[in-house]
């Protein structure tokens, strides 16, 4: 696509920037809708970046609300952090608070997305800033928060499956469709959702060009990436968390029937014996994991807006 005819906000440095923090590290971030609305931090799934939610730019905007999406460490343009935990990352997103002058947010999270979304109502240097239901569009449970039983194909083998192998896998998979992104459209590549999807996505001509830059940072995150995939599995570090016991904060999830990745009833455990009964879960019949954003992102945000009217 000619540089001309790309969504503006791909080439805006408004939109796409780059924070220092203050042990040195940057971390890339978008900002898109509302710049003077309400702040809402977007935390993207494993194989996500900042570019995943510019496609809610226009929702976004006329709902008045400002979508903060920050690249974990070792994704998109962000520095590594070895060794790092889900429970550290709170600190990040407090430190970038502080420097963007944001008080109060909001949350919403997609897959891998859901661990660091939960560590925020658990830390106290964030629960006390976010305002309205954590927001979670086809989310991860990892093995010490889901009910006994098969916990879907790819959870399984990405539990199981050797570390060395494991990477060469998601290396040569990824590589193959950053090539194929740049000879075909990105409906080719949905594989794993299915027709309705497809065709939220394709209503919006400029959601081809964000995805295929979103898509063309895997190649240089890699490691990010099998990082990543290791937190979610608790393969490289514990979490010692239960969501059905240790997460109080209020919670609504948009979960897919057909989601292919996390099992819908293990989800559906999750709403049902939920100590704190916090848990509202919208089901989506037939949805799939991937493509779930796509046909909910707008519901998704809307919710989160009409939360805000409740805390003006």
């Amino acid at each position: 696509m000619p540089q001309e005819q790309l969504p503006s906000i791909l080439h805006s440095p408004e939109s796409l920037r780059t924070l220092t923090l203050k042990d040195g590290r940057k971390v890339s971030l978008s900002l898109c809708g509302d710049p003077t609305g309400r702040p809402v931090f977007f935390l993207h799934p494993i194989q996500g970046n900042r570019f995943m939610p510019l496609t809610m730019h226009k929702a976004a905007s006329s709902l008045q609300l400002n979508i903060i999406a920050p690249d974990r460490p070792g994704i998109g343009s962000s520095s590594p952090l070895p060794c790092r935990t889900v429970q550290q990352y709170p600190a990040d997103i407090a430190e970038i608070c502080q420097q963007l002058g944001i008080k109060q947010f909001s949350v919403m999270a997609s897959s891998a997305g859901t661990l660091y979304a939960l560590a925020l109502t658990l830390a106290p240097e964030t629960r006390d800033m976010i305002v309205g239901k954590v927001t979670l569009v086809a989310p991860w449970l990892p093995p010490s928060s889901r009910p006994p039983g098969f916990g879907g194909l790819l959870a399984l083998l990405g539990g199981w499956t050797p570390l060395p192998l494991l990477q060469a896998f998601v290396g040569f998979t990824n590589s193959r469709v950053v090539a194929q992104s740049h000879t075909r459209p990105v409906t080719d590549l949905m594989t794993r959702s299915n027709a309705q999807e497809v065709a939220a996505f394709a209503a919006d001509p400029g959601n081809d060009a964000i995805y295929k830059a979103m898509i063309n940072e895997w190649t240089g995150s890699l490691a990010g990436i099998m990082q990543e995939m290791q937190l979610c599995m608790e393969r490289s570090n514990p979490l010692h968390l239960n969501y059905c016991q240790d997460i109080t904060a209020p919670i609504r999830v948009f979960m897919g029937t057909a989601d292919a990745v996390m099992v819908y009833s293990h989800v559906q455990h999750w709403a049902q014996h939920a100590a704190a009964g916090n848990v509202e879960l919208i089901t989506v019949e037939g949805g799939t994991h991937d493509g779930l954003m796509h046909t909910h992102k707008t519901a998704a945000i809307e919710a989160l807006a009409a939360d805000l009217q409740q805390h003006r």
